[in-house]
């Protein structure tokens, strides 16, 4: 069968701007030092898997209309797509570089499901429609939202709240939202938020990411109910997660956020400390792995 695709690309948003050279104050946002299109190029070759995704296909109805709200490079849309419960998909995604990479893996699925795409800023009013969508799916973003330079935590979070509150808008009575973020314990227990951060910079990650218990309090003040919690302990780098030479590779540091929160002296030193650290290869492993079974990598929300 030919492959029937649709592509809409909206750019009502603002072009995306590169992120300053210096990196020795710590910025308010993800995108304000993490350059995004650099990114990804390498995004995928680290080895990022569409975690918790058999999770949401079980919580999907037939027939969904769904939203992928910060799509990056697109690796949940063929798995849901080949699902058979997708009607029409349609993704947003701020930056141009991440977007094009998932147009491209569209291109070849063999499909008559519409396909949308849009340029699109969350953190302004979708542009949908009220009561659009069966499904939302929301992976590994909320972090990039936050504004810690906000006097309080409230403020620093209006941005999540935000998202929450326009899922709600676009989502048809029943609907479901659906999350995939990381614990504070969880962030705290990957290798390489250890090998690189120290206690001051870690207290960043945390306020960065909301904990499941912030999420829970703003998805109620959005009117979503039928909260669930499941931990899945898939890295989101899948295999490739214990492969820890490759931190030693600039396209793999590209691919991973935690890379771009130090800076050159200080990846020199963590990168020192791996050395040491894989003299004894097999020790090391399996504290990493036990660290993995013991709190997971990540935690999947859904609301309805």
């Amino acid at each position: 069968l030919l492959c029937k695709l649709t592509f809409t690309i909206d750019t009502l948003c603002l072009k995306y701007s590169p992120p300053p050279s210096d990196k020795k104050r710590m910025p308010t946002l993800f995108k304000d030092f993490e350059d995004y299109t650099k990114a990804s190029k390498s995004y995928d070759k680290a080895g990022r898997i569409p975690i918790c995704v058999d999770r949401i296909i079980s919580h999907l109805p037939n027939n969904c209309s769904l939203l992928d709200a910060g799509c990056g490079t697109g690796n949940y849309i063929s798995p849901l797509i080949k699902s058979g419960k997708i009607s029409k998909y349609t993704a947003i995604e701020l930056n141009e570089g991440m977007l094009d990479i998932a147009r491209s893996k569209s291109e070849n699925l063999q499909s008559t499901i519409q396909i949308q795409f849009q340029k699109g800023d969350l953190l302004k009013r979708f542009n949908f429609d009220d009561d659009t969508f069966d499904a939302v799916i929301i992976n590994q973003v909320l972090h990039h939202l936050t504004d810690i330079d906000k006097p309080s935590r409230k403020e620093q979070l209006q941005n999540v709240q935000h998202v929450f509150d326009e899922c709600k808008r676009v989502l048809r009575n029943g609907g479901i939202l659906c999350i995939n973020t990381s614990s504070h314990a969880q962030s705290a227990s990957l290798w390489y938020s250890n090998l690189l951060l120290p206690e001051e910079k870690m207290s960043i990650v945390f306020k960065r990411f909301p904990d499941v218990s912030e999420m829970k309090e703003m998805l109620l003040n959005a009117r979503f109910t039928n909260i669930e919690t499941e931990i899945d302990p898939e890295p989101m780098l899948g295999r490739s997660y214990f492969d820890y030479e490759k931190a030693f590779d600039a396209s793999f540091r590209n691919a991973e956020s935690t890379f771009a929160m130090v800076n050159s002296q200080e990846l020199d030193d963590a990168l020192q400390r791996l050395k040491n650290h894989l003299k004894d290869r097999e020790g090391y492993d399996k504290k990493v792995r036990n660290d993995q079974e013991r709190e997971g990598c990540s935690t999947e929300i859904f609301a309805i």
